[in-house]
């Protein structure tokens, strides 16, 4: 790596190596958010007029909670449960505040290569940007390839959006609750 964790105890030359994630961190976080998910579309733009994807492209739909500290710019904060374990070895919840980002990405099915990135507040919902994020995959992909089916959970579903992804050509994948009417009809 490049960072100077260990040099007082190191032999010789430094060799060459790969960036740390230390380094890699804390130059990211220099970065602006919109220039970072504009980095990150534009390598998914250059990946699909390279031709990594096929032509009918199935994609699905995730998103994680990216923590920061509350010094991180624009950030969002959302305050959740969590279990902790005390010194007598009770299991105990409590409340604690999170700050930082939600990262949805819209991924390949078949390479699990992103197709879109899109970045918000972390209390924001995800329901809010799937028609942004599939908006943006679709111009990632441009003419090399086309986005045909889209799977995400019931943390994505919307009556509107559904309607939507319709309108625009896209076959949408949900997958059904025990309990829903689609799932008895289905089994029998």
């Amino acid at each position: 790596g490049v960072c100077q964790r260990g040099a007082a105890k190191r032999q010789g030359p430094r060799t060459a190596g790969p960036i740390c994630p230390e380094a890699l961190a804390h130059n990211l976080v220099k970065l602006d958010l919109r220039a970072l998910e504009c980095l990150f579309n534009g390598v998914i733009r250059a990946l699909a007029k390279a031709g990594l994807f096929r032509a009918k492209v199935t994609g699905l739909v995730d998103g994680t909670d990216l923590e920061t500290t509350a010094q991180y710019a624009g950030c969002g904060q959302v305050t959740r449960k969590r279990k902790m374990t005390d010194k007598q070895g009770k299991v105990r919840e409590i409340e604690v505040t999170v700050y930082g980002w939600k990262v949805i990405v819209l991924i390949d099915a078949a390479t699990k290569i992103p197709l879109a990135v899109k970045v918000v507040p972390i209390q924001a919902h995800e329901t809010l940007s799937l028609r942004a994020l599939v908006t943006q995959a679709r111009t990632n992909l441009a003419s090399h390839a086309r986005l045909y089916k889209v799977v995400f959970d019931r943390g994505f579903l919307a009556g509107t959006d559904l309607w939507w992804l319709d309108q625009h050509g896209v076959i949408f994948v949900v997958p059904a609750k025990e309990d829903m009417a689609v799932t008895t009809d289905a089994r029998a």
